[in-house]
């Protein structure tokens, strides 16, 4: 059907019933999955009531972004650096340069003269990546520059060395509170601003200066370590033990620890890690509630895990939790360590099918069994972590335990103590079962359907019908 060109031009743009400030949040999701700040400029082409929001919009364009490499005319990364100072106005900014070519080009040297000596005032959050010459260039451009506004500072691939003094720059930085460090070699008594640190993310580290650098924040709120090595670089500057007395951090509510890097050509399932973590028995967290910890090595069960063990007994008052690991029989120990605290939030990710039934297993409030465990939770996801599927005789008793855990984690079988579950993530279990010899396959799909219709939550339902109909 052909329309008059006046109605093709009424229906044309979808979005003219926006209100100004809903399209400008949907075009700053557009940007957040696509860096390229010269895409505003592409967005703001569309039409004139979309350029008109845009280049009115200061916040719009508080965050510039410059990856090394992404344009091909010089004039465009000065242009586009100079279109945000000027249209952001007033507002504080954030820059995240990448950049691994080092200083010399004229256009390099033009964009780091103003970031770093024309607007460092109203720098807010700053990301960086690159090598030496790069963070050289970068403290040279700073040299008579504060920074007064930065509270956000990233750090990432091996910027400098131990021999590095970077204890000039971070004095100018008096109101940083959030520090995240790729693979840092520098004393951390250099930051002078340490008991203002709220958030500390470390990656790439050996775990003693990790607990060394975790001792110093007092103030923490978040703590994030990884990719933690148990290889022998250790910096001359962390003493020898990291910790010798206890260290109580009073505010830090999130602590993750991620252990993923071995000796290398270690096969990581088969690597046993002798190396001693004991310093985690001197820390102490009596305001943690969120726990994140991953753990892809086998555990000395004399040493090793009897350290971290008294760690996880000291802890209270827990709202979410996320555990992984290849070592045999600690998930379940864990997940029955932890049955009696508030948890909300539960993801538990397992390496063997007898781990994962007992997991299960105390998940399962039968009627008439006291205490209840987590009786606060409400999201639960279930992963399998393994080259191999679950054996074919093994399915039908594990697809049965799941089902009645959640059929008395729902109404109306749930206990009146228990809060209701609402959602539940299996993808990664059943992509591992093998269903075209389940005996009662049906009735099992059935039950999980009436499940699904009642309110819970699946994450991957369509993906198991999918399975399903393949095994058929």
């Amino acid at each position: 059907m052909h329309l008059p060109d006046a109605q093709v031009s009424r229906i044309s743009d979808h979005t003219a019933t926006l209100p100004p400030e809903v399209l400008l949040t949907i075009l700053k999701i557009v940007l957040i999955l696509n860096c390229d700040v010269k895409q505003k400029l592409t967005i703001g082409a569309v039409c004139s009531r979309w350029r008109n929001i845009l280049w009115s919009s200061p916040p719009f364009w508080s965050t510039f972004t410059d990856y090394f490499g992404r344009y091909d005319r010089k004039v465009d990364r000065l242009r586009l650096l100079e279109l945000h100072i000027v249209n952001s106005r007033d507002c504080p900014m954030m820059f995240s340069i990448s950049d691994a070519s080092g200083p010399g080009t004229p256009v390099h040297d033009a964009l780091f003269q103003r970031i770093f000596s024309d607007c460092q005032a109203r720098i807010q959050r700053l990301r960086l990546t690159g090598l030496t010459p790069t963070w050289e260039a970068i403290v040279d451009h700073s040299r008579s520059s504060t920074f007064p506004q930065l509270e956000y500072l990233s750090l990432s691939c091996g910027m400098f060395d131990e021999s590095t003094d970077v204890s000039p720059w971070f004095s100018k930085l008096p109101s940083l509170c959030e520090l995240t460090l790729y693979i840092p070699r520098f004393d951390p008594n250099v930051i002078h601003s340490l008991d203002k640190i709220t958030s500390l993310s470390l990656s790439g580290i050996h775990c003693d200066y990790a607990f060394y650098f975790l001792s110093l924040c007092q103030n923490l709120v978040e703590f994030r370590a990884i990719e933690i090595e148990i290889a022998d670089d250790l910096p001359g500057i962390v003493p020898s033990p990291p910790l010798n007395k206890d260290v109580v951090l009073p505010h830090l509510t999130h602590f993750s620890w991620d252990l993923t890097r071995g000796p290398p050509g270690d096969m990581i399932e088969d690597t046993i890690f002798t190396e001693n973590t004991a310093c985690i028995r001197h820390i102490h967290l009596p305001s943690i509630r969120d726990l994140s910890w991953s753990w892809y090595f086998y555990l000395d069960p004399t040493d090793t895990w009897h350290i971290w063990q008294g760690f996880f007994k000291n802890i209270s008052g827990l709202t979410k939790v996320e555990i992984t690991t290849w070592a045999p029989n600690i998930i379940p120990e864990l997940v029955q360590l932890f049955s009696y605290q508030p948890i909300q939030d539960l993801n538990v990710t397992i390496s063997r099918l007898e781990d994962l039934e007992s997991c299960v297993r105390v998940l399962t409030c039968r009627p008439g069994y006291r205490p209840i465990a987590y009786t606060s939770i409400q999201i639960l996801k279930l992963s399998f972590l393994t080259r191999d599927g679950i054996p074919e005789g093994n399915n039908a008793a594990l697809l049965d335990l799941i089902i009645e855990m959640l059929q008395l984690r729902r109404p109306p079988a749930v206990a009146s103590e228990c809060t209701i579950l609402q959602y539940f993530d299996f993808v990664r279990v059943f992509s591992y079962m093998d269903l075209s010899k389940v005996c009662g396959i049906g009735e099992k799909l059935r039950a999980l359907k009436a499940l699904h219709d009642g309110g819970l939550e699946f994450e991957g339902w369509d993906k198991l019908l999918g399975i399903t109909s393949q095994s058929r």
